[in-house]
């Protein structure tokens, strides 16, 4: 099957103009291969110690917001969930 070319927004129209079915099937299998590049596997695994060896990993660990961490996000969560459910 030949690949279409499309910029980003002509993706975007697209997907808006399916039915509400369709789109939750684009976004299942969207998410299923987002971290794949497109159902392949990864050429290499990413390793923990890769990771872990990332400047920014860890940078809030000493933030005295991070001290309870689960209080924390439960706080962002709330957050998060005022500012969609006021857009309406």
């Amino acid at each position: 099957m030949p690949m279409l070319e499309l910029s980003d927004e002509q993706v975007i129209e697209l997907v808006k103009q399916l039915s509400p079915t369709s789109k939750r099937k684009v976004i299942e299998e969207l998410s299923k291969n987002a971290f794949t590049g497109g159902g392949e596997l990864p050429s290499a695994p990413v390793e923990v110690e890769d990771f872990i060896s990332l400047p920014c990993f860890g940078m809030w660990a000493d933030h005295e917001a991070m001290d309870d961490s689960v209080a924390w996000v439960r706080k962002e969560r709330a957050r998060w969930q005022k500012r969609t459910s006021r857009q309406g």
